[in-house]
């Protein structure tokens, strides 16, 4: 066998050896796909990466029809299962274990690990009022990347929209949910930094400016809070002719934080507290 395949890239034979000595996988859908074999960052190519990520985003398992089906959307189905075929043997000759296969099914290596199931597991923390988040988690929740959208560079891929669009919004209700608690927390420089984020990601999101301007109030920096709603006014006016929402604008005038927080909308499956 050729190891340096074009399939793999520099990852060393080692790294492909029979199972007693398989790496871990991780696989990173986020921003960009990566795929790590142990200590070594692998290059598959656009087949491969397209089978992986659909087997991650599925949780693990699918059936050969439906990946067949849903990579090859346009193709007849003789057509789009010669194709699976084709990359299930690039894989065979390449990393016989990231992917087994039956007669009917395809699965991910157990020992592979995924991005976005992370950012699942933050989201069932931080979105759970009834879940306490201690500076533990706090601290590993500010090194989860909430920052990069699912596979941006994957436009064409029309069976990625719905995901892509689902993790966006997971990713925007995780930033201001964090946000939120790292303000109970008192951790005001992290709060803004989070809540800042949550705005960049999207401009117009009216959720996202109220949860950082609650950051600004709550640290003390009423002109910092102003200033930002002032702009976003601006903002709205010109690029899309409304105006913010009355609460918020009452609520900045005010530099009331608690009406603020009532303005927000409420996330998550804990129960909504009785109002004092």
């Amino acid at each position: 066998m050729a190891w340096g395949n074009a399939e793999l890239g520099a990852v060393p034979p080692a790294a492909l050896d029979p199972p007693r000595q398989c790496c871990r996988f991780n696989i990173r859908l986020l921003g960009r796909f990566e795929l790590t074999v142990g200590e070594y960052q692998a290059t598959p190519g656009a087949g491969v990466q397209r089978l992986v990520a659909l087997l991650a985003l599925a949780g693990g398992a699918v059936s050969r029809r439906r990946a067949a089906h849903t990579l090859w959307p346009d193709a007849t189905a003789r057509r789009a299962a010669a194709n699976l075929r084709s990359v299930l043997y690039r894989l065979q000759r390449t990393n016989p274990h990231l992917v087994g296969s039956s007669t009917a099914d395809l699965h991910l290596n157990r020992d592979s690990t995924v991005d976005t199931q992370r950012l699942n597991d933050l989201a069932r923390l931080l979105l759970d009022r009834s879940r306490p988040c201690g500076d533990a988690q706090l601290s590993t929740a500010l090194s989860t990347n909430l920052d990069d959208d699912l596979l941006p560079d994957w436009p064409d891929e029309e069976w990625l929209q719905e995901e892509r669009e689902r993790y966006r919004q997971l990713r925007l209700h995780c930033l201001e949910a964090l946000c939120e608690r790292l303000v109970a927390a008192r951790w005001y420089g992290a709060a803004v930094d989070t809540g800042l984020a949550a705005v960049r990601a999207d401009p117009f999101r009216e959720s996202a400016r109220i949860t950082l301007v609650a950051a600004y109030l709550a640290e003390g920096n009423i002109a910092d809070a102003r200033r930002h709603y002032d702009g976003y006014r601006r903002r709205l006016r010109d690029e899309l002719g409304v105006e913010p929402g009355a609460r918020f604008g009452q609520v900045v005038q005010l530099h009331d934080v608690r009406r603020l927080e009532e303005a927000r909308p409420r996330r998550g499956t804990g129960r909504r507290r009785a109002r004092d």
